[in-house]
Parts: structure tokens; sequence; C-alpha cells
């Protein structure tokens, strides 16, 4: 592999071992050469670098942006990444905020994991594009408007950089919890996964919950009980009052039914009631309300 030719070198420094952007680089020669390798197996090794060093037209060229002309080296890295392409968002606020957090002896782990194990984490969320610069903003922003909220803060700031600067910034005394706080918020999840079934069962909870308070709310709605009176006659009169077809003098709802006999004994009879109640005309039972 080239890569271990390369540090063979004399010229390879010691430290260059533990130094990320050598060891991506290295990482990156190894790759190539394996392309090549697969792709172009007959390739003339000798006529590859010819043509790479060759000083008036080289296979790859490089634009070179002289730094007396740049305000300071921030601005540099304000307006440009390693791809020579402007800067998103999010790579514009995780600049500032690291330098935000420099009072802080996290600082440093933070730039770790912003790179590293927290992007692992939100990565299956990337929404088809391979970028999670907006799931990553969107979650910082969210833990620093709890943050906010914990201190009885109503911030009607847009900008995040702000509000971040504010709440995780040296002039916060509250600073150092705040920036716990987030690191809790990223380092309790352990995987996409457990994002996922966490948030599954909060829905199913919720789920339940909104219909055990549907079913509550429609038995309430519900007409009550009947509470008309309990008597053996009465329960007797109730059960035929179901069944007749004439009109009934209670419009009460605990009555069994709107409908009632006349006075009459022949109309009392028709509703199936084997003994005549004890006045001479009949009564609807009386609501016990």
């Amino acid at each position: 592999m080239p890569s271990a030719w390369i540090v063979d070198q004399a010229w390879y420094l010691h430290v260059w071992r533990t130094d990320p952007t050598i060891q991506a680089m290295l990482v990156m020669i190894d790759a190539i050469d394996q392309d090549v390798q697969r792709l172009r197996p007959d390739l003339d090794v000798q006529a590859a670098w010819q043509r790479l060093t060759r000083a008036k037209s080289p296979a790859v060229s490089f634009y070179l942006l002289p730094l007396d002309d740049m305000e300071s080296d921030e601005d540099l890295y304000i307006k440009m990444n390693s791809r020579g392409k402007p800067l998103t968002p999010f790579e514009n606020f995780k600049a500032r905020f690291e330098q935000d957090i420099q009072h802080s002896n996290r600082a440093d782990e933070f730039a770790h994991k912003i790179d590293g194990p927290w992007s692992d984490l939100l990565w299956p969320y990337h929404g088809g594009d391979n970028i999670i610069d907006d799931e990553l903003i969107r979650y910082i922003g969210f833990i620093t408007k709890l943050c906010e909220l914990r201190e009885g803060k109503l911030v009607r700031e847009p900008r995040l950089g702000p509000r971040a600067r504010a709440i995780f910034g040296r002039e916060n005394e509250r600073a150092s919890e705040h920036l716990d706080f987030l690191f809790g918020a990223f380092d309790s999840w352990q995987d996409g996964e457990h994002i996922s079934d966490t948030f599954n069962e909060v829905l199913r909870r919720r789920s339940r919950a909104s219909a055990a308070m549907t079913r509550r709310k429609s038995s309430s709605s519900a007409p009550p009980a009947s509470t008309c009176s309990s008597s053996a006659f009465d329960v007797a009169t109730s059960t035929a009052l179901s069944r007749c077809s004439r009109p009934c003098s209670c419009t009460r709802s605990c009555c069994a039914s709107s409908r009632a006999p006349t006075s009459s004994r022949a109309d009392y009879a028709s509703c199936g009631i084997s003994s005549r109640p004890p006045k001479t005309e009949y009564v609807a039972p009386a609501c016990r309300l």
C-alpha cells in the first residue's frame, strides 16, 4: 500500500501519526491506488507520473490564493472549506460555536464528537441527501430552546448563533451546566435504532392514551342509566313499555321507553302486563333522579 511506504520515509514526522488530516490523506491515497489497480491494471506508472508532473499542462492543477489578500485567516476558513466551496450554514455555526465555548474544558471534546460519534448517531436520518447538517442544527436548536426555558427566558431571536452564544458562552453563569445538558442530550442515545425504538414507544403510549381519553369522553356523553323505580312492578312495567307503540306521558330520559299505554284498561293490557297497577288509571313509573 502507498501509505505504508510514505509512513516509512525518513521525512515522515512521528507526530503525523496522530494527525487526523494526514491520516485521512493516507486513506485517500490507498483508495486511489486500489481503484487504479482495479480499473487500469495495465497502467504505465512512469507515464502517469510524467503526466502529473508536466510543467506546462499537468493532469492536476491548483489555484493559488495569496493569504495577504484576505483580511484574516479566519475569513478564509469561514468562506471556504477543504473543497473550495462555500461553507454550509451548519459549518459556519459550528466554527463560531467552537469559539464561543473555548472557555470550557469540553471544547475539544465537542469538536471531536460533532464530527464523529454524533454525526454517526444522526446519519440514519439524513433524509436521502447524505448530509446531516440540517438534522444536527435542528437538534442543537431544540436543545438550546430547552436551556432557554430552563432559565425562564422567552427569546424571539430567530438566529441560532446568537442564541447559542447567550446560553453556552462565557458570559452565561450557567454555561457549564447547559453544556453538560447538551452533551447528555447526544450521549444518552446509543444509536439510530435506539432513537427509533424510543420514539416509537412514546408514540404508541400517546396513541393508547388518546384512545382511552376518547372512550372516556364517549361514555361520559352517553345517557345515564335508568334510575327509575326498582320495584318488581316497575321493572315489569318498564319492560312492557319498551314494546308498546303508544305515546308515553313521561319524557324523562331515564325511562325505559318513550312509549307508554293510555289510561284505559284495554290499552294497558295490550302492553303485556298481566297485573294491573294499584290505581284505576295507569301512571307511568315516576323517575327518581
